[in-house]
């Protein structure tokens, strides 16, 4: 027996207590429970986080493209509203200037209810006409701003203005008035009806009072016949004439063509356009009356269009657009799009910034 008992102890040198045992399962059983419960939402967090990861990398790129998108829009958004700010600028500063005179003059003429100048006493017919011309040219140049832009024009804090503005009737008879570029000078025009139809005139030329606008010194005096003259021709090619009495149906520009009227004292060539109104019909006569027309010069035309570059120049040179332009990589320019009476002059140059004046007549 002593030897089985011997025997028994050598064969089982330790023995580990049941409740050790037991203790030891029971930890490795919440180790592996624990491990159990945090090990699946590790793994679907990582799935979710992952794919999250997908999503807002796609996101960060779409939200790039939007972003390179809006900024190409907004950059052409922006050369669209320059682009956009020199065609009003322009158009106002050149186009409506003369188009509002005229329009001006119609309305005086429409209150003095449209005399016949074949039974009104021409002198002071005259007298009126130079005056009201006078007026309305001075307000142009007075409202006239320094530098046209889209802004002004909205607020209305600034507008162009015609070089001249007249009335000639079918008789030859004329009066009228214009502003000098630097408006130190104006002048009023007054030509008495021809002795005969499609003969000329006596035109005079009086330097005008600054301060009221009243006759002062004769300065010139030139045969003259309006009738001949292209604003006059302008009107007289309208077949309309013959039976509309609604002036705007009758608003027409004339060619190009070398003024006498605005006078200049130093007899250098003045060019440009007319535009003009017809006069349907004066007094009881039903027959075309005459013609209002209001000019701007082609270096008025040249003068707006430099306003215009310089403007684009300092805006393109600011750090939002951070681009440098010269006179020899751009300019601003108009051309004649559409000639009615004279077809050779359609593409003709109006007027172009950084030239040092207009192409001749």
């Amino acid at each position: 027996r002593s030897l089985d008992v011997r025997h028994a102890k050598a064969c089982c040198p330790c023995k580990v207590p049941i409740r050790l045992a037991l203790s030891a399962l029971i930890f490795a059983s919440v180790l592996l429970s624990s491990v159990a419960m945090f090990a699946f939402p590790a793994y679907r967090w990582r799935g979710i986080h992952d794919t999250t990861m997908h999503v807002l990398i796609y996101e960060l790129d779409m939200s790039k493209n939007n972003l390179d998108d809006r900024i190409r829009r907004s950059a052409r958004e922006a050369s669209r509203q320059l682009l956009l700010n020199i065609e009003w600028s322009v158009r106002w500063f050149v186009i409506q200037p003369p188009t509002q005179a005229a329009h001006s003059m119609w309305i005086v003429w429409q209150a003095l209810n449209s005399p016949d100048p074949g039974t009104t006493p021409w002198q002071g017919l005259n007298a009126n006409i130079a005056n009201r011309a006078w007026q309305t040219l001075n307000d142009q140049w007075h409202q006239a701003g320094p530098v046209p832009t889209l802004d002004k024009v909205v607020t209305g804090a600034a507008s162009g203005h015609a070089d001249s503005l007249y009335v000639a009737f079918y008789n030859g008879q004329l009066s009228g008035a214009s502003i000098g570029s630097d408006a130190t000078k104006t002048y009023l025009y007054d030509c008495a009806p021809a002795p005969a139809v499609g003969r000329s005139s006596e035109l005079h030329v009086y330097l005008a009072d600054q301060s009221n606008g009243r006759r002062g010194r004769l300065v010139d005096s030139q045969l003259y016949d309006p009738t001949s003259k292209p604003y006059f021709q302008a009107q007289v090619h309208l077949p309309e004439n013959e039976t509309s009495s609604n002036y705007f149906s009758n608003a027409e520009w004339s060619v190009m063509y070398e003024f006498s009227i605005p006078w200049n004292s130093e007899r250098a060539q003045a060019c440009g356009l007319s535009k003009t109104l017809a006069i349907p019909s004066c007094g009881i006569s039903r027959r075309f009356c005459g013609v209002i027309a209001s000019d701007i010069t082609l270096d008025s035309v040249s003068s707006s269009c430099q306003q215009q570059w310089n403007a684009i120049r300092t805006t393109l040179a600011s750090p939002e657009y951070d681009k440098a332009i010269s006179s020899n990589s751009s300019t601003v320019f108009i051309v004649v799009q559409m000639a009615r009476h004279a077809l050779h002059q359609e593409g003709y140059l109006v007027g172009e910034a950084n030239r040092p004046s207009s192409a001749p007549c």
